[in-house]
Formats: C-alpha cells, structure tokens, sequence
C-alpha cells in the first residue's frame, strides 16, 4: 500500500486525490474483511511516515468505525495528525474534533 501511495504523491498534483483513494479504499478492503492485523499495520505504517496531513485524515476517517479494533494504531496515527494539524494552525485542528483518538 505504501509503495502505491507514494508513487501516487510523486506523480502530479492531481494524483494526490488518487493517493487519498488508495489509503482509503484498500484500509476500508481490510478492515471490512476483518484483517484487523493488516490493517493496523497500515495505519502505523502511514503514522511513522511522512504523508501529508489529507492521507492521515482519510486513514482516521475509513477506520472510525473500527476504533475498538485498531486502537493502538489509531492512537498512533491520531498524534501524528494533531502534530501536522498543529504546525498547520488552528482551523485545520478544529476540523479534527471527534476524529482522533486520545
């Protein structure tokens, strides 16, 4: 997954929303499949990488309804977002209320 989202960001700007859609869809193909292993191995992996703030988003978003099962990688993936949100300034933090994961 990590391969595909990079090759995506280093292609133009617009395959940024191609990036977004990888992220998403292939978290959502695990965690609906119940591959709750492969999935918090995804969201660590694109916690320790260094993803913009909107693949982050779209990691949290896709795997709220799964908190219980991928907390620990939430956790992880929820303080790096509030870094990048912080250093982003305040609006973009706002707009994360809810979302992340203490």
């Amino acid at each position: 997954m990590m391969d595909r989202i990079q090759a995506a960001l280093l292609a133009h700007s617009p395959y940024r929303a191609r990036a977004i859609d990888i992220v998403y869809n292939e978290l959502d193909d695990l965690l609906l499949a119940r591959r709750f292993d492969e999935a918090n191995a995804g969201l660590l992996a694109i916690a320790t990488s260094d993803l913009p703030l909107s693949l982050l988003l779209s990691a949290l978003i896709v795997s709220l309804p799964w908190k219980a099962e991928t907390r620990e990688a939430r956790r992880e993936l929820s303080k790096k977002a509030q870094e990048l949100a912080i250093a982003k300034g305040d609006n973009a933090l706002r707009c994360m209320e809810g979302l992340l994961d203490d």
